[in-house]
Protein backbone atom coordinates (compact mmCIF):
# COMPACT_ATOMS: atom_id res chain seq x y z
CA UNK A 1 0.00 0.00 0.00
CA UNK A 2 1.24 3.64 -0.40
CA UNK A 3 -0.45 6.38 1.37
CA UNK A 4 -2.80 8.93 -0.26
CA UNK A 5 -3.33 12.25 -0.36
CA UNK A 6 -7.12 13.16 -1.53
CA UNK A 7 -7.60 16.03 -3.32
CA UNK A 8 -11.08 18.26 -2.99
CA UNK A 9 -13.69 16.44 -4.80
CA UNK A 10 -14.94 17.16 -8.68
CA UNK A 11 -17.40 20.47 -8.33
CA UNK A 12 -19.89 18.42 -10.30
CA UNK A 13 -19.75 15.12 -7.50
CA UNK A 14 -20.20 17.74 -4.80
CA UNK A 15 -23.41 19.36 -6.91
CA UNK A 16 -24.58 15.49 -8.27
CA UNK A 17 -24.67 14.72 -4.40
CA UNK A 18 -26.70 17.69 -3.46
CA UNK A 19 -28.92 17.50 -6.74
CA UNK A 20 -29.12 13.76 -5.71
CA UNK A 21 -32.87 13.23 -5.18
CA UNK A 22 -34.06 15.93 -8.01
CA UNK A 23 -32.20 13.95 -10.07
CA UNK A 24 -33.20 10.72 -9.29
CA UNK A 25 -36.49 10.89 -8.13
CA UNK A 26 -36.02 9.47 -4.94
CA UNK A 27 -34.57 9.82 -1.82
CA UNK A 28 -33.05 6.53 -1.35
CA UNK A 29 -29.44 6.60 -1.79
CA UNK A 30 -27.90 3.88 -4.22
CA UNK A 31 -24.61 3.96 -5.36
CA UNK A 32 -25.96 2.22 -8.74
CA UNK A 33 -27.77 5.29 -9.82
CA UNK A 34 -24.32 7.05 -10.55
CA UNK A 35 -23.27 5.14 -13.47
CA UNK A 36 -21.90 5.95 -17.18
CA UNK A 37 -24.83 7.31 -19.45
CA UNK A 38 -24.25 5.37 -22.81
CA UNK A 39 -27.75 7.00 -24.28
CA UNK A 40 -26.85 10.59 -25.63
CA UNK A 41 -30.59 11.41 -25.51
CA UNK A 42 -30.45 10.94 -21.98
CA UNK A 43 -27.46 12.36 -21.29
CA UNK A 44 -28.62 15.80 -23.43
CA UNK A 45 -32.16 15.98 -21.47
CA UNK A 46 -29.90 15.68 -18.10
CA UNK A 47 -27.85 18.36 -18.99
CA UNK A 48 -31.23 20.88 -20.67
CA UNK A 49 -32.49 19.76 -17.14
CA UNK A 50 -29.95 20.52 -14.50
CA UNK A 51 -27.73 21.99 -16.74
CA UNK A 52 -24.38 19.29 -15.97
CA UNK A 53 -24.79 15.67 -16.66
CA UNK A 54 -21.86 13.59 -14.09
CA UNK A 55 -21.19 10.10 -14.85
CA UNK A 56 -19.44 7.49 -12.52
CA UNK A 57 -16.52 8.01 -15.16
CA UNK A 58 -15.98 11.42 -14.14
CA UNK A 59 -15.60 9.93 -10.83
CA UNK A 60 -13.20 7.44 -11.69
CA UNK A 61 -10.72 10.02 -13.61
CA UNK A 62 -10.68 12.41 -10.53
CA UNK A 63 -9.51 9.29 -7.78
CA UNK A 64 -7.49 7.56 -10.63
CA UNK A 65 -5.42 11.23 -10.66
CA UNK A 66 -5.29 11.46 -7.13
CA UNK A 67 -3.65 8.40 -6.91
CA UNK A 68 -1.18 8.04 -9.65
CA UNK A 69 -3.18 5.61 -11.52
CA UNK A 70 -2.13 2.63 -8.81
CA UNK A 71 -4.66 0.41 -6.78
CA UNK A 72 -5.09 1.42 -3.40
CA UNK A 73 -4.27 -2.22 -2.04
CA UNK A 74 -1.75 -3.76 -4.16
CA UNK A 75 0.06 -0.69 -6.26
CA UNK A 76 -0.72 -2.58 -9.32
CA UNK A 77 -1.00 -0.33 -12.73
CA UNK A 78 -4.96 0.72 -13.08
CA UNK A 79 -6.46 2.58 -16.49
CA UNK A 80 -9.39 4.50 -16.89
CA UNK A 81 -11.83 1.87 -17.94
CA UNK A 82 -14.58 0.17 -16.56
CA UNK A 83 -12.04 -2.37 -15.22
CA UNK A 84 -11.97 -0.23 -12.21
CA UNK A 85 -13.58 -0.72 -8.86
CA UNK A 86 -14.89 2.19 -7.00
CA UNK A 87 -14.15 1.00 -3.60
CA UNK A 88 -15.80 2.38 -0.57
CA UNK A 89 -13.10 1.84 2.35
CA UNK A 90 -16.37 1.78 4.63
CA UNK A 91 -18.74 -0.73 2.96
CA UNK A 92 -21.75 0.65 1.62
CA UNK A 93 -23.70 -2.02 3.37
CA UNK A 94 -22.72 -0.97 6.88
CA UNK A 95 -21.92 2.53 6.70
CA UNK A 96 -24.63 3.84 3.75
CA UNK A 97 -23.82 7.44 5.42
CA UNK A 98 -20.81 7.20 4.34
CA UNK A 99 -22.12 6.07 0.50
CA UNK A 100 -21.37 9.48 -1.00
CA UNK A 101 -18.00 10.81 1.23
CA UNK A 102 -15.40 11.44 -1.10
CA UNK A 103 -12.78 10.66 1.80
CA UNK A 104 -14.29 7.10 1.78
CA UNK A 105 -13.68 7.05 -1.98
CA UNK A 106 -10.89 5.47 -4.14
CA UNK A 107 -10.23 3.39 -6.55
CA UNK A 108 -8.76 -0.57 -6.32
CA UNK A 109 -7.89 -2.87 -9.18
CA UNK A 110 -10.79 -5.74 -9.63
CA UNK A 111 -7.95 -8.75 -8.58
CA UNK A 112 -8.64 -10.66 -11.74
CA UNK A 113 -5.60 -12.54 -12.91
CA UNK A 114 -4.66 -13.86 -15.81
CA UNK A 115 -1.75 -16.49 -16.21
CA UNK A 116 0.23 -17.36 -18.90
CA UNK A 117 -2.20 -19.84 -20.61
CA UNK A 118 -5.02 -17.44 -20.66
CA UNK A 119 -7.17 -18.48 -17.71
CA UNK A 120 -8.01 -16.55 -14.59
CA UNK A 121 -6.15 -17.22 -11.85
CA UNK A 122 -8.00 -17.67 -8.20
CA UNK A 123 -8.83 -16.60 -5.82
CA UNK A 124 -8.60 -12.64 -6.71
CA UNK A 125 -7.07 -10.08 -4.79
CA UNK A 126 -7.85 -6.32 -3.80
CA UNK A 127 -11.26 -5.32 -4.18
CA UNK A 128 -13.14 -8.22 -4.88
CA UNK A 129 -11.04 -10.29 -1.49
CA UNK A 130 -12.15 -7.48 0.42
CA UNK A 131 -16.38 -7.40 -0.76
CA UNK A 132 -17.87 -5.51 2.59
CA UNK A 133 -15.09 -6.65 4.89
CA UNK A 134 -13.95 -4.36 6.60
CA UNK A 135 -12.95 -5.24 10.10
CA UNK A 136 -13.37 -8.67 12.17
CA UNK A 137 -12.75 -9.74 15.99
CA UNK A 138 -10.33 -12.92 15.39
CA UNK A 139 -10.87 -16.14 17.39
CA UNK A 140 -7.88 -14.76 20.10
CA UNK A 141 -10.52 -11.88 20.31
CA UNK A 142 -8.11 -9.21 18.94
CA UNK A 143 -10.30 -6.37 17.09
CA UNK A 144 -7.77 -6.34 13.18
CA UNK A 145 -9.28 -4.00 10.40
CA UNK A 146 -7.52 -3.44 7.03
CA UNK A 147 -5.56 -0.39 7.33
CA UNK A 148 -7.11 3.12 5.59
CA UNK A 149 -4.69 4.63 3.26
CA UNK A 150 -5.55 8.06 4.26
CA UNK A 151 -4.70 7.02 8.11
CA UNK A 152 -1.45 8.79 9.49
CA UNK A 153 1.02 7.86 12.06
CA UNK A 154 2.15 11.90 11.68
CA UNK A 155 1.59 14.89 9.45
CA UNK A 156 4.24 13.47 7.09
CA UNK A 157 3.98 9.79 8.43
CA UNK A 158 1.20 7.31 6.36
CA UNK A 159 0.32 4.50 8.58
CA UNK A 160 0.23 2.20 5.85
CA UNK A 161 3.78 2.73 4.70
CA UNK A 162 4.82 1.76 7.84
CA UNK A 163 2.71 -1.22 8.76
CA UNK A 164 4.09 -3.83 5.86
CA UNK A 165 8.00 -5.10 4.71
CA UNK A 166 8.86 -7.12 2.02
CA UNK A 167 11.88 -9.82 0.62
CA UNK A 168 13.48 -9.71 -2.17
CA UNK A 169 11.21 -12.52 -3.88
CA UNK A 170 7.85 -9.94 -3.75
CA UNK A 171 6.60 -11.37 -0.82
CA UNK A 172 4.29 -8.58 1.50
CA UNK A 173 4.68 -9.33 5.69
CA UNK A 174 3.27 -7.51 8.95
CA UNK A 175 5.96 -5.26 9.96
CA UNK A 176 6.91 -5.69 13.81
CA UNK A 177 3.75 -8.18 14.81
CA UNK A 178 1.29 -5.78 13.48
CA UNK A 179 -2.06 -7.56 13.57
CA UNK A 180 -4.02 -4.97 11.24
CA UNK A 181 -1.67 -4.94 8.65
CA UNK A 182 -1.91 -9.14 8.76
CA UNK A 183 -5.35 -9.26 8.56
CA UNK A 184 -5.24 -6.63 5.56
CA UNK A 185 -2.75 -8.98 3.45
CA UNK A 186 -4.90 -12.17 4.48
CA UNK A 187 -8.23 -10.51 3.65
CA UNK A 188 -7.15 -8.28 0.71
CA UNK A 189 -5.18 -11.79 -0.78
CA UNK A 190 -1.80 -9.27 -1.42
CA UNK A 191 0.32 -12.15 -1.16
CA UNK A 192 -1.72 -13.42 -4.13
CA UNK A 193 0.68 -15.68 -6.46
CA UNK A 194 0.77 -13.05 -9.49
CA UNK A 195 1.30 -10.02 -6.97
CA UNK A 196 4.45 -11.48 -5.73
CA UNK A 197 5.51 -12.53 -9.57
CA UNK A 198 4.90 -8.73 -10.48
CA UNK A 199 6.93 -7.26 -7.36
CA UNK A 200 9.60 -9.41 -7.60
CA UNK A 201 9.64 -8.11 -11.75
CA UNK A 202 9.46 -4.63 -10.56
CA UNK A 203 12.15 -5.18 -7.96
CA UNK A 204 14.63 -7.03 -10.65
CA UNK A 205 13.84 -4.06 -13.46
CA UNK A 206 14.82 -1.55 -10.53
CA UNK A 207 17.63 -3.79 -8.95
CA UNK A 208 19.23 -5.83 -11.49
CA UNK A 209 20.26 -8.93 -9.72
CA UNK A 210 18.35 -8.28 -6.66
CA UNK A 211 15.81 -11.60 -6.60
CA UNK A 212 18.99 -13.50 -7.02
CA UNK A 213 21.66 -12.34 -4.78
CA UNK A 214 20.07 -10.06 -2.05
CA UNK A 215 22.67 -7.25 -2.91
CA UNK A 216 21.29 -3.86 -4.11
CA UNK A 217 24.72 -1.99 -5.73
CA UNK A 218 23.79 1.31 -4.68
CA UNK A 219 25.09 4.03 -2.36
CA UNK A 220 23.21 6.85 -0.48
CA UNK A 221 23.32 9.32 -3.00
CA UNK A 222 22.13 6.87 -5.98
CA UNK A 223 19.58 6.00 -3.37
CA UNK A 224 18.08 9.13 -2.71
CA UNK A 225 17.70 9.73 -6.63
CA UNK A 226 16.22 7.02 -6.81
CA UNK A 227 13.52 7.56 -4.27
CA UNK A 228 12.29 10.97 -5.75
CA UNK A 229 11.56 9.27 -8.85
CA UNK A 230 9.55 6.43 -7.42
CA UNK A 231 7.89 8.99 -5.14
CA UNK A 232 7.01 11.34 -7.62
CA UNK A 233 4.00 11.36 -10.47
CA UNK A 234 6.01 11.84 -14.01
CA UNK A 235 4.53 11.01 -17.19
CA UNK A 236 5.26 8.47 -19.83
CA UNK A 237 4.67 11.26 -22.58
CA UNK A 238 4.06 14.44 -22.81
CA UNK A 239 0.24 14.03 -23.76
CA UNK A 240 -0.59 11.16 -20.95
CA UNK A 241 -1.68 11.40 -17.47
CA UNK A 242 1.06 11.90 -14.42
CA UNK A 243 1.13 8.43 -12.57
CA UNK A 244 3.29 6.29 -9.79
CA UNK A 245 5.59 3.50 -10.87
CA UNK A 246 3.68 0.34 -11.19
CA UNK A 247 4.15 -1.71 -7.54
CA UNK A 248 6.71 1.25 -6.65
CA UNK A 249 5.35 0.84 -2.98
CA UNK A 250 8.40 -2.37 -2.91
CA UNK A 251 11.54 -0.37 -4.05
CA UNK A 252 10.49 2.53 -2.19
CA UNK A 253 10.35 0.31 1.14
CA UNK A 254 13.97 -1.09 -0.40
CA UNK A 255 15.30 2.41 -0.77
CA UNK A 256 14.53 3.46 2.71
CA UNK A 257 16.27 0.73 3.95
CA UNK A 258 19.14 1.68 2.05
CA UNK A 259 19.02 5.33 3.39
CA UNK A 260 18.27 4.18 6.98
CA UNK A 261 21.00 1.71 7.40
CA UNK A 262 23.40 4.12 5.92
CA UNK A 263 22.96 6.96 8.14
CA UNK A 264 22.84 4.48 10.93
CA UNK A 265 26.71 3.52 9.67
CA UNK A 266 27.59 6.83 9.25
Amino acid sequence: MKGIIKNQPPPNFIRWVADYEKLTGTTSYSWNRLRDINDEDTRTRIINEFGYCFEKKNLRLALLQEQGFICCYCCKPLTNDKSVIIEHYNPRSKSPENMFDYNNLFVCCSGIEVGDDGEQIKPKHCGDAKDDILEIIEENGIFVRIIDPLEKESEEVFTCEKSFVYDFSGNIFESNGNQNAAFTIKQLRLNHQQLIKSRALVLEEAFPGITETGIIDLDRDEAKLYLDHYMQLHRDDEDSELKFEPFCNIVIFFLKFILHHAKTIS
